[in-house]
């Protein structure tokens, strides 16, 4: 599938494309976990099309010290072919989604992770006001922008977002 936009900020390539997330090679996808744990995005079933619910198993028992915009990194469980790890940050949708994404930068760049995907967030929930595609890819963009602006030294080398 195509790259349709190519970007570099502080040496790190951002870039959009519409192949499906689980075809994406990374170190880590970076997605977001509520509170009551329904993994039933699509983002959720592409991860666990790709590793069962290896990840989703690894941040179970962390439900009741849940807060807002806190990331949790859940390391491959076995041998994984696309991605190695999930980045799950809790959204609890009073945060702005550019809060949403400087958090899980945070933490991949904190594990030193290089190559982070990102799918379209919010975009398959209920919760939140229906909001053009345009408007959240506009939000995850910006948030990126943020991090990479106030992170000069960072372990990032690649960001690609996900919009199909």
């Amino acid at each position: 599938m195509p790259t349709f936009l190519v970007e570099i900020c502080n040496g790190v390539r951002i870039e959009t494309t519409s192949d499906p997330i689980q075809c994406c090679r990374s170190d880590a996808i970076i997605t977001t976990i509520d509170r009551n744990q329904n993994w039933s995005t699509q983002t959720d079933h592409a991860i666990q099309m790709v590793a069962g619910y290896g990840f989703h198993c690894k941040i179970r028992n962390k439900r009741q010290s849940m807060v807002d915009l806190q990331a949790y990194l859940a390391e491959a469980p076995g041998n994984n072919r696309t991605f190695t790890n999930v980045i799950f940050v809790v959204d609890l949708m009073t945060s702005p989604l550019q809060k949403v994404i400087y958090a899980g930068l945070g933490k991949a760049d904190q594990a030193r992770l290089k190559v982070v995907t990102i799918p379209r967030l919010r975009a398959d929930s209920k919760k939140m006001p229906l909001q053009t595609k345009s408007a959240v890819e506009s939000q995850l963009s910006s948030g990126a922008l943020e991090y990479l602006s106030k992170n000069k030294k960072t372990n990032l080398t690649s960001i690609k977002f996900v919009f199909d």
